[in-house]
C-alpha cells in the first residue's frame, strides 16, 4: 500500500521529506510521523494546492491539519500559478510518483498505482522539480497562520467534517 511505503520510508529518512499532493488529509500515523522526522532536524517540506482547486472542502479539510505540523517544523508551501496536481513523495534518495495523492479517499477507494524508484540521480532530477515548484508557491509561515479570521476557520472545520463523514462511510 502506497501510505505504509510512505509512513516506513519517512520513518527512517536522514535528510529530506518532500511531498506534492493535490489532496492532503493524511492519517495521523503519516502526519506523526512528518512531526517526527521535522523534529529530527530533517528538511520536511510540504506543497499543497493554493487557491486555484477542484474541491474547495478538500483543501479546507487539509488545511485544519497544518497548525500542528507547522508548530513541529514542517514547511507547507502553496502552489499559486494553476492546479497542482502532482502526486510525488521524495524522501532522501527515495522517490513514489503515481496517481495516488496522500488522503483517505485516494487511498481507500481509488484504484491507485504508484512507481517506487531508489535511485539518487533520479532523486536530484525529482528534487530539481520540486524547488522549480517550491520557489512558485507561497509558504505559509506560524506567525501569520495562527493569525488566520474566523471565516477560514470555520471552512476548515467544515472540511474537517466531511472529512469525518466519508470515513465513516467507509467503515
Amino acid at each position: 500500500q502506497v501510505s505504509r511505503s510512505v509512513i516506513v520510508q519517512v520513518r527512517a529518512a536522514r535528510r529530506r521529506v518532500w511531498i506534492a499532493t493535490a489532496y492532503f488529509t493524511p492519517s495521523w500515523k503519516l502526519r506523526r510521523a512528518l512531526r517526527a522526522a521535522a523534529g529530527r532536524g530533517l528538511d520536511v517540506r510540504l506543497l499543497v494546492p493554493g487557491r486555484r482547486v477542484d474541491h474547495p472542502l478538500i483543501r479546507y479539510a487539509g488545511r485544519r491539519l497544518f497548525s500542528s505540523l507547522l508548530r513541529h517544523g514542517v514547511r507547507i508551501f502553496e502552489y499559486q500559478p494553476r492546479f497542482l496536481h502532482a502526486k510525488v513523495v521524495l524522501v532522501d534518495d527515495w522517490c513514489s510518483i503515481g496517481s495516488s495523492n496522500l488522503d483517505r479517499w485516494n487511498l481507500h477507494w481509488n484504484l491507485e498505482a504508484n512507481q517506487e524508484v531508489d535511485d539518487r540521480g533520479f532523486a536530484e532530477s525529482v528534487a530539481t522539480m520540486l524547488q522549480a515548484d517550491f520557489a512558485l508557491a507561497e509558504e505559509i509561515v506560524w506567525t501569520r497562520w495562527r493569525r488566520r479570521g474566523r471565516w477560514l476557520r470555520l471552512l476548515e472545520r467544515l472540511g474537517g467534517a466531511v472529512d469525518a463523514a466519508l470515513r465513516r462511510l467507509r467503515h
